[in-house]
């Protein structure tokens, strides 16, 4: 990529016009990472402002992208690293193929052979079909409080900021991890001995096709 500095705003490289991402005394290689199709690059926030400075954004006047050859960019996207991971011993939850309207939820109990597959280490992965993620709901069993002295709880989303999901999503946008510790950690070690229905919700009408635990491949 290439900053070009507003009225002639200069960077930490003493220039006002400035390529970064590629190392020009290396034959312009990238520092970026590329996806195994070599059809995306990926640079840090890190990266561009070790290069061009912290206050790099303030002088900005154009952010431009230059190719060796003939190049067409299709779009340039800012977003957080996901953890999302590829799962090995993985099983599904037989029959969990339920769907709502925004902001309702819908589920099942969990058998104890169920329950069983929980444990520290293992991730919990919902594929659906919803606008944004589909976080889970916890339902105490006849009552029962889980740590956050609550017997019905969402777990897997910020309430405080938007509902944005806690979970990794996956490049399609149609499957989100959450980890059993991440879990654990909200709800407490205990948690499925008070559950008695595990549930999904959503913020538009959504559709659980199915959850699947599984461990993280090596």
């Amino acid at each position: 990529m290439v900053a070009v500095g507003a009225d002639g705003a200069k960077f930490a490289t003493d220039k006002d016009w400035q390529r970064f991402g590629a190392d020009e005394s290396n034959d312009f290689a990238t520092q970026g990472n590329v996806d195994d199709a070599g059809t995306i690059v990926q640079f840090t926030y890190e990266q561009i402002a070790e290069f061009l400075g912290d206050d790099w954004l303030d002088k900005l006047g154009q952010l431009q992208v230059e190719g060796r050859e003939a190049w067409e960019v299709y779009s340039v996207k800012i977003g957080k690293k996901s953890n999302y991971t590829a799962l090995t011993d993985v099983t599904e939850l037989p029959d969990f193929a339920v769907s709502a309207a925004g902001w309702a939820q819908a589920g099942r109990e969990l058998t104890d052979d169920e329950k069983a597959l929980f444990v520290p280490g293992t991730i919990i992965e919902i594929a659906y079909k919803c606008d944004s993620p589909v976080w889970m709901v916890a339902v105490g069993a006849d009552g029962a409080k889980f740590a956050t002295d609550k017997d019905w709880q969402r777990f897997g989303v910020d309430e405080n900021n938007s509902f944005a999901t806690q979970g990794s999503v996956n490049a399609d946008g149609d499957k989100v991890q959450f980890t059993y510790e991440q879990i654990a950690e909200f709800l407490g070690e205990d948690w499925l001995d008070n559950l008695g229905q595990l549930q999904c919700e959503g913020q538009a009408d959504w559709e659980v096709y199915g959850i699947s635990i599984g461990k993280k491949a090596q």
